[in-house]
């Protein structure tokens, strides 16, 4: 558990260095939000470190995915804007719990992710934030398996 961390530790630090050198953000620096997806709903909160980089902490649930009936996850990751707003690309890390037919599991997950946060009205202010994540779960159980998932989502959110 403590490479774990340690490994995300490390993954963190040349984002933090990029943050000291650009300061300017996305019009906020703090972005709440909740998301509905297909029988699903999740919460993060996520932090700009500057203008293209920002680290979000998320919980969600899904009831149904193409290859799995229950996904349940918890974490934290960081996503990338290439434009500075918009589109962003994303790595999460966590916990996560899945079942799907006559199979169940949990343990260590990463989800990859996509998607556009757009402001609605005034910038910074109300925004939808269109995606899909990737779940993948590294089972620790024996023996040792990776459940895949895929989690449409439209979230709303607010900027302070």
């Amino acid at each position: 558990m403590n490479k774990i961390i340690f490994l995300i530790f490390i993954l963190l630090i040349p984002v933090g260095i990029l943050a000291q050198e650009e300061r300017q953000a996305n019009v906020r620096n703090n972005w709440i939000s909740g998301s509905a997806g297909l029988l699903g709903a999740g919460a993060s909160f996520e932090r700009m470190l500057n203008s293209h980089f920002s680290i979000e902490i998320h919980a969600y649930a899904s009831l149904f995915m193409p290859l799995i009936l229950i996904n349940l996850g918890a974490g934290g990751g960081i996503r990338y804007y290439p434009q500075g707003r918009i589109f962003f690309v994303g790595l999460g890390f966590g916990y996560q719990v899945y079942a799907t037919i006559g199979v169940g599991g949990h343990g260590f997950g990463i989800t990859p992710e996509v998607g556009w946060k757009v402001d609605v009205g005034e910038e910074g202010g109300f925004f939808i934030q269109p995606g899909i994540r990737m779940p993948l779960t590294f089972d620790t159980r024996l023996p040792f398996r990776v459940a895949p998932g895929i989690v449409p989502y439209v979230g709303f959110g607010f900027a302070f």
